[in-house]
Order: structure tokens, then sequence, then C-alpha cells
């Protein structure tokens, strides 16, 4: 079941995501992980309840912000496409040597 889509706007104080799909599909989607992904038997005996509890109020919310963005939710909304599309693939291209030395130590970037 691959019901997992969002879209979202960082910067790099945080960001903003749309969760696209429904609660159930997405409740499904984190269910099938925990019982039958590849990972599932590494996950199961280290889970909690409170680590469930967190999956699913994160995996719940239709919008959720990460940090502190500068910019809000309606204006990341408004810059969002209408439609998600698994097959548009954006290329990010960082615009100067800082943000792209960042995104390196991360592993982003090689």
């Amino acid at each position: 079941m691959n019901a997992y889509a969002a879209t979202g706007l960082w910067d790099q104080y945080g960001g903003q995501v749309l969760q696209r799909r429904s609660r159930l599909q997405r409740s499904g989607y984190v269910a099938e992980k925990l019982l039958r992904g590849t990972q599932s038997p590494v996950w199961r005996p280290n889970t909690s309840l409170g680590a469930i509890l967190g999956l699913l109020s994160t995996y719940g919310r239709n919008e959720i912000t990460y940090g502190a963005p500068r910019i809000s939710m309606s204006d990341a909304q408004s810059s969002f496409p209408n439609r998600f599309s698994e097959a548009i693939e954006h290329e990010a291209t960082p615009d100067n040597d800082e943000l792209a030395e960042k995104l390196a130590d991360l592993g982003y970037l090689s």
C-alpha cells in the first residue's frame, strides 16, 4: 500500500508540509509499515505506545509545521501545486554555497 504523499516547502528554519492523502489512507500506511513492512521486524520490538501515538498524531494531521519556518502555511499552500503528481520530479538546486554545504553535510548532496 503506497498511500503516503505530501508536499512540503522548507527553508533553513523549518518547513510546512501538507498531507495529500486521507487520514484513513495514512493510517493504513502506518499500520502496514509497522506490521508488514520490510523494516517491521526491527520496529515492532522497539515500538512503545507513546511512539505509536506519536506516529498517529503526525500522520493524522493534514498540515504539519516543522521548526520555525519563515513562511506561513497559507503562503506555502499557495505555492504548492493544486494536484499531486508522482510523475513530476523536481531537482532541488542550492542557490548559494553555504546552503549546498549544509545539504552536503546532511547527506543530501554529494
